[in-house]
């Protein structure tokens, strides 16, 4: 494994976040972190993208038990 990548389903109503770590040499992970606005790349796959592209069709739901 190269590359990871974590995106943020809970805190939508802040700003969208990523959450990238890229290993480099040996066993040393980088860590970089992307809001809205930015781009990621994934050098493993040669992928770049917009983060608001991640979040396209998903609709996030607020949790309605906690409001009552």
């Amino acid at each position: 494994m190269q590359e990871y990548v974590l995106v943020d389903s809970k805190s939508i109503s802040v700003s969208i976040s990523v959450e990238i770590y890229q290993r480099s040499e040996g066993k040393i992970w980088h860590y970089s972190a992307y809001t809205e606005g930015e781009s990621i790349t994934l050098s493993s796959i040669e992928f770049t993208s917009a983060i608001e592209v991640l979040y396209e069709g998903v609709n996030f739901e607020t949790d309605t038990t906690e409001q009552q």
